[in-house]
């Protein structure tokens, strides 16, 4: 058993909260971007529960506002 305080205060979860929404957020970037360089899609997750296939390039311009040029 461990043992020590792991006990966070309110600032403490806020502040990790932040930081992993920002890593999230860096990380669903990275991927969609290195999808759109090799032209390929990504499975997304649809509001009924189900997924789509969506081309990564379609998602960089919509979410990113940025184009592949290859």
């Amino acid at each position: 058993m461990m043992t020590g305080d792991y006990n966070m205060s309110e600032n403490e979860r806020t502040e990790f909260r932040q930081k992993l929404r920002e890593g999230l957020k860096r990380s669903r970037y990275k991927l969609i971007r290195e999808k759109a360089l090799r032209n390929e899609n990504i499975i997304e997750g649809d509001y009924k529960g189900g997924t789509i296939e969506v081309p990564a390039r379609k998602l960089l311009k919509d979410l990113y506002n940025e184009e592949i040029h290859l």
